[in-house]
């Protein structure tokens, strides 16, 4: 039996080329009564989640977002509701610039990419370029493209010939790479890429002309041109040998605002005069050590940004620093007389959710991060005159629609896979050791799920209801997690240190409470469980311990019981030379388990056996065995018939 059907597969790591729709040909083991398989076959096409976004864009009454692996999000009701959508290939969506209610794109790989259709529709068109460029930035005209590369700038007409390329030392763009998570590609970051339009000339930050000013560009490519700035505006202090880089051309009064490091300026016409943005020149000026922490309480110059003729700046509020519950972000507008000075646009956001970053290096390892910190250096999208929005890794979206009256987090997505509870409502998680903190005991956890396949997430909140959390999910790996239908749930990881706490919810996750409890643990992170049945008032799972093969002892599984109260866990039975990954069970006495075996001549050789005890785990009988070393990765039980087993090392389904 064949069936096409469209499947949002997080734990599958998905290439950046190749087709759109990769068929997946999945084995369902159906477990009838705990004895009779049957195999049945089902094509499945596979949707990335776990995105990261570079920026929106609006066309027409739609609002586009768009990053990673050729995906963006479409929301045709000011965004309200959001749909996934792909462009037809995986790579990333460097830019898309709407012309004229027409979207023009470039990917990293090489494609220019137009919509009509307001991004509903996408046509690819591959450009034949050196092996080593890739596409960065792009212009678009009434005629023509510009598109600057890793090494170069290409003129091309709408019919997507390449009229001419110039290559210059100048224009290489520098960039490196970045990680979300451990276990995913990296990200790809520029230096100094920017490209902009003016008077018919492009406009070039360079990072190895950039201690000095900015290049220009004619139209054909033919004239290049030093702006020099040294000596004429302010040095952008903290960029080494890059005092005068280019940051941003703004639109004021229909007039060009130049942004030259932190430093806003009007140009004259000849681009070699300069007059400073505020009327007094000590405002804002980051070289004057005396206003400086004035100015940072004012915002994050780097996100400067107008709208309808008015100057904003993000800032930031800390609990650790301000006189705040919770981090706060929001919009400072500029307000000239009678002197200058930045007052509160709007509401700001309140961060009651519990983010984080990862970093691999110089030290390797995962910190708290709460979300005004990682946008707070973005300059915001402004869309319809009045929706801000902001964008970044982790799928990433923070929106205003009403300019900062309200404000709603739309979606952060981060972690693997964890636990499916339905068709459309999955939840991942991420841990590891804490990079951040002073003690190598602390941990890093971080839970986030999705109502909508993935199309959007949300994290867990440690603040709500003006109920904080004591302290924040501390675990250096997370092998125990549960959730019912009802909302209630708990979970436990690797500690390293007293007193024990177990996370529980009653609220589906959208938050928690720690309460101490040492009747159960994990004492290294070796250790890991089965998934969590609740039967009657208990609940049933299995602790593993696989540290003991270092000892030359084999695996040992150890079958758990905890009362719905969590106020005791109880060791019933033990079994040598098996790790039980999941369990179905019928009773507290009777359950099937998937477990990898050690062999009993050589414990380092294992295979895979589906298990069934009726003596709560004293003894066990094979109902089903695979003579291979299979690691278990993941299992979905779709229902008591259907369970989806994804193995690796090697790769099967």
């Amino acid at each position: 039996m064949s069936k096409q059907s469209k499947f949002y597969f997080n734990s599958l790591y998905l290439p950046q080329s190749g087709s759109v729709l990769l068929p997946l040909t999945l084995l369902f083991f159906g477990l009838l009564c705990f004895g009779y398989f049957e195999s049945l076959a089902a094509d499945f096409e596979i949707i990335p989640t776990r995105v990261n976004y570079r920026s929106a864009v609006n066309s027409g009454e739609n609002i586009v977002i768009y990053g990673d692996y050729g995906t963006y999000l479409l929301s045709s009701d000011v965004g309200n509701t959001w749909e996934q959508r792909t462009i037809g290939i995986y790579d990333e969506i460097c830019r898309i610039a709407n012309f004229n209610d027409t979207l023009w794109g470039i990917t990293y790989n090489g494609y220019i990419i137009i919509s009509p259709d307001n991004g509903l529709n996408w046509e690819l068109h591959k450009l034949n370029l050196d092996s080593s460029e890739r596409l960065i930035e792009l212009i678009v005209t009434e005629n023509l493209l510009f598109i600057r590369g890793l090494q170069s700038i290409m003129k091309l007409n709408k019919s997507f010939q390449i009229e001419k390329v110039v290559k210059d030392s100048l224009f290489e763009v520098r960039s490196n790479e970045y990680y979300t998570e451990p276990d995913l590609p990296p990200v790809h970051m520029f230096y100094r890429f920017e490209m902009f339009y003016l008077n018919n000339k492009i406009l070039l930050s360079s990072w190895r002309y950039s201690n000095n000013g900015f290049i220009t560009l004619d139209n054909n490519l033919d004239n290049m041109e030093f702006i020099k700035l040294r000596g004429k505006v302010l040095p952008a202090p903290f960029f080494v040998d890059e005092y005068y880089f280019l940051n941003f051309v703004h639109t004021y009064r229909n007039e060009p605002v130049f942004q030259v490091g932190y430093y806003l300026y009007f140009p004259d016409s000849s681009l070699q005069n300069w007059t400073y943005f505020f009327k007094d020149t000590l405002f804002m000026n980051y070289n004057d050590s005396i206003h400086r922490n004035k100015w940072d309480s004012y915002g994050e110059p780097n996100s400067y940004f107008f709208n309808d003729d008015s100057l904003y700046i993000s800032f930031l509020r800390d609990p650790a620093l301000d006189s705040v519950e919770v981090s706060e972000f929001g919009i400072n507008q500029y307000v000239p007389y009678p002197q200058d000075t930045f007052v509160q646009a709007g509401k700001a956001f309140e961060d009651v959710y519990l983010t984080g970053e990862y970093q691999s290096y110089p030290n390797k390892g995962l910190a708290f991060s709460f979300i005004p910190y990682q946008i707070l250096s973005k300059r915001p999208i402004v869309l319809f005159d009045s929706i801000l929005i902001f964008t970044g890794d982790k799928k990433l979206i923070l929106i205003s629609p009403d300019f900062c009256k309200t404000w709603k987090l739309v979606s952060y997505l981060w972690g693997k896979p964890l636990f499916i509870l339905s068709d459309s409502i999955f939840y991942c998680s991420i841990s590891g050791r804490d990079r951040s903190s002073g003690s190598p005991a602390d941990g890093v956890t971080v839970i986030t799920h999705s109502v909508d396949g993935g199309v959007t997430g949300l994290p867990t909140k440690y603040y709500n209801n003006s109920k904080k959390a004591k302290d924040f999910p501390r675990y250096k790996n997370l092998p125990l997690f549960y959730l019912d239908k009802t909302g209630k749930g708990f979970m436990k990881g690797f500690q390293g240190y007293s007193p024990e706490f177990l996370a529980v919810t009653y609220d589906f996750w959208n938050s928690y409470e720690l309460i101490q409890n040492n009747s159960f643990l994990f004492d290294n992170e070796l250790q890991f469980a089965s998934n969590v049945i609740k039967l009657d008032d208990k609940f049933l799972f299995v602790k593993n311990d696989t540290s003991l093969l270092w000892a030359d002892k084999g695996y040992l599984s150890y079958v758990y019981f905890c009362d719905t109260s969590f106020k005791e866990f109880r060791k019933t039975a033990s079994d040598t030379l098996s790790a039980i990954f999941y369990i179905l069970a019928d009773n507290l006495k009777n359950f099937v388990g998937l477990a990898t075996v050690n062999d009993e001549n050589d414990f380092e050789e294992t295979h895979f056996e589906i298990r069934r005890t009726t003596d709560t785990g004293k003894t066990f009988t094979t109902l089903h065995r695979i003579d291979e070393a299979l690691t278990i990765n993941q299992v979905y039980e779709h229902n008591r018939d259907s369970i989806f087993i994804v193995f690796k090392d090697p790769d099967k389904v």
